[in-house]
């Protein structure tokens, strides 16, 4: 069970709400999310696209136009390595097309998750100079890639960076020492001297702001006018394509799980709305593929629906047909594609669930001979596991122990882990701490991925459990209650003011109100079995008269039912929502005692 705490953040919220047109609630419900003064409470609820950041203050990326214009120009080839999950794909995506429309000689690579691993390699780089590649282009990833830049500058190729991940460092008398590869640019938001105002952005969300610095480049550099004038080199970036780029920087957004606060928020905000019109064949084709209905878009269909098609191709098989699926004009082509995504995942569903349950029950039983309860970090070996899959396995285990978990499994090198962690431990610092132990290593403080010889698995086990300084306390789920509530005040109107605060997801979650002592009047469950309604009533509170309301809770109905036995009143958490089909405000039970 989750321990629920009540958020207890002080200010003036009368003084908030009459200076912005909100109520006392909304203003509470902001405060909660340490959105604090004029200026980012302004933002927050109003900013547009054009209050995003300049993509100019990120360091690099005039240098890295200036390239690309003069590599364009003079008709150099240049090779897109991308990634092979939503992130990599999305940045690639974006980077083929606007650059191709500007005029560039474009091809792309995106690793093999098996056979080439994460980012690029050595032997994309070869692949590169035998195909007589005169630049390479990488989008989120390339930040560690040290040998493999340095391969690339030997064979005759520059190198230009964008990515994301942490800067790779050393500890050298106690004080972090970060490395750079030596590339002709490197964009990241996350180096020491970078004046960009917000970091946590994605891949796809670091190609998007070159490409807009790009776009603008080509319209105010007279080399460039003068050159994409005569029509034989360089091109302008149209605008209505930028427009379906913002498309691509919004999905990986969310499906790379950023923190959908400052810049990332209004991205994703617009960005929704974009991909309802989206002019992207491909993108529109996958949301027809699995049944959503545009006009009801969510960061959740990003997350849960699109996402997971996209990676899933990257698990199993290869992320070229995602990203084939993206670039493509021809609409039979597109739903082919995207059918092939959407059975894809069906099938890494099927995969995951039966080896989340060999991992759940190893870590229950301990029958590889280890006892799991005595950590506070997880290690878990799973040698015949599909080692696309680790991740995901890592992510169920996390949630259901709120431990960090990296699952390992077998690959032609040794053992190869993937790892989840939980707000109070960052698992690419205490990683970090222990690269002689390793292959490869990247990630960033809620997820790693590594790879190591098996003999050093338990070593590295023992190491993060000895140095962790987890507490119980921090190994408790909870759940942050915004405002302990009575439903009396649920209306139309706070769900309309609650709309204000969306797009909701990491770092800005969906406000959650609590009550005590509600009457259970009725209680059923759905044919399904997946579904529980309630109808529950609270008594008058202050001005507001009594109020009966139906209440929903997902999950295993009979489970739920069963706590619920010998029970006339119910103290829950709950969101406020509206039910389309029964056309009424309603509650989403989140937790209840």
């Amino acid at each position: 069970m989750k321990k629920w705490v009540v958020r207890a953040k002080k200010a003036d919220f009368n003084e908030i709400a009459e200076r912005f047109n909100i109520s006392p609630i909304t203003a509470r419900l902001i405060r909660n999310r340490d959105i604090v003064g004029d200026e980012a409470i302004n933002y927050y609820l109003n900013a547009s696209l054009s209050d995003m950041h300049d993509p100019f203050l990120m360091k690099g990326v005039s240098e890295a136009c200036e390239v690309l214009i003069n590599a364009i120009n003079n008709g150099k080839t240049i090779r897109v390595v991308g990634d092979y999950d939503i992130d990599g794909v999305c940045a690639t995506t974006i980077l083929v097309r606007a650059l191709t429309a500007a005029g560039g000689k474009i091809s792309y690579r995106l690793p093999h998750r098996i056979r080439d691993g994460y980012g690029i390699n050595n032997n994309i780089i070869n692949e590169a100079s035998d195909d007589d590649i005169d630049m390479i282009i990488t989008c989120d990833n390339g930040i560690a890639a040290f040998e493999e830049i340095e391969l690339a500058n030997r064979l005759g190729m520059s190198v230009i960076i964008t990515d994301h991940h942490e800067i790779p460092f050393e500890v050298v008398g106690g004080k972090n020492q970060y490395k750079i590869p030596n590339a002709v640019c490197v964009i990241n938001p996350h180096q020491e001297d970078d004046n960009y105002p917000y970091e946590n952005i994605c891949g796809a969300m670091v190609a998007y702001k070159l490409i807009l610095a790009l776009q603008d480049k080509l319209e105010t550099c007279p080399f460039a006018k003068e050159s994409y004038d005569k029509t034989d080199g360089l091109h302008k970036v149209d605008s209505e394509l930028t427009d379906m780029l913002l498309d691509f920087a919004a999905f990986a957004t969310i499906g790379d799980i950023m923190p959908l606060v400052d810049e990332n928020r209004v991205a994703v905000k617009y960005g929704i709305e974009s991909v309802k019109h989206t002019k992207n064949k491909g993108l529109s084709a996958l949301i027809d593929a699995t049944g959503i209905a545009r006009n009801n878009l969510k960061p959740y269909h990003f997350g849960f629906v699109l996402g997971p098609c996209v990676n899933a191709v990257g698990r199993l098989y290869s992320a070229d047909t995602a990203l084939e699926l993206f670039l493509t004009e021809d609409e039979e082509e597109a739903t082919r594609l995207a059918k092939t995504l959407k059975d894809v995942n069906e099938e890494r569903k099927n995969l995951e669930n039966e080896k989340v349950e060999e991992a759940l029950n190893l870590v229950e039983t301990g029958s590889d001979g280890h006892d799991y309860n005595l950590d506070t970090v997880l290690l878990v070996y799973l040698g015949e596991c599909h080692e696309s899959l680790a991740g995901l396995i890592a992510g169920k285990i996390k949630e259901k122990y709120n431990k960090p978990t990296i699952v390992f499994t077998d690959c032609e090198t040794g053992i190869k882990g993937s790892g989840r962690s939980i707000d109070s431990y960052d698992i690419f610092s205490e990683l970090s701490k222990h690269k002689d132990l390793y292959q490869k290593f990247g990630g960033h403080p809620m997820a790693c991925g590594l790879s190591m010889v098996k003999s050093n698995f338990e070593e590295l086990r023992r190491i993060l459990n000895e140095e962790s300084a987890l507490t119980e306390d921090d190994l408790v789920a909870k759940y942050y209650i915004d405002i302990d509530m009575p439903i009396n005040y649920v209306s139309e109107e706070l769900l309309s003011e609650m709309d204000m605060l969306a797009p909701f997801g990491q770092d800005n979650p969906s406000p959650l109100f609590a009550q005590k002592n509600l009457q259970i009047i009725s209680r059923k469950k759905n044919p399904k079995g997946n579904l529980v309604t309630l109808a529950v009533k609270s008594p008058p509170h202050n001005d507001k008269p009594e109020r009966v309301m139906y209440a929903t809770m997902f999950g295993d109905a009979d489970e739920i039912l069963s706590r619920l036995e010998g029970k006339n009143t119910i103290t829950m958490a709950y969101v406020p929502e509206y039910n389309d089909y029964f056309d009424r405000v309603q509650l989403s039970i989140k937790d209840f005692i």
